[in-house]
Order: structure tokens, then sequence, then C-alpha cells
């Protein structure tokens, strides 16, 4: 998966989530949890996704 899908489903996600807020602005930490899990997911399938590219050079040299 390349940085511009992951960045495109995170985006996706941040706009959904934010329009769940504005219906119901008196649940915050609805909100800010649903942040926190968009943000982690990116960033776990960001570290996956370049230590996967560290793997296949290291097996190409």
């Amino acid at each position: 998966m390349d940085i511009v899908t992951l960045l495109d489903e995170l985006v996706k996600g941040l706009i959904e989530t934010e329009d769940k807020f504005f219906e119901n602005i008196k649940d915050f930490y609805s909100f800010e949890t649903s942040v926190k899990e968009l943000v982690d997911k990116f960033s776990a399938s960001y570290i996956g996704s370049v230590l996967s590219s560290i793997d296949e050079q290291m097996c190409r040299d």
C-alpha cells in the first residue's frame, strides 16, 4: 500500500468522523477516540509498508 492510498483512507475517515461529531457535538469523547483510532491505524499501516519495502530491498541485495 502506498502513502497516497494510506493518506486517502485517513482523510476519508477523518471527514466521516467530523460529520458524525457535528451531528452530536456533546459526544466529544467518541470524536476524540475515533480520530485517535484512525491515526493509529494509519501509523501502523505506514510503518508496515516501510518495513515491507526495506525487507524487499534487503532480499534483493
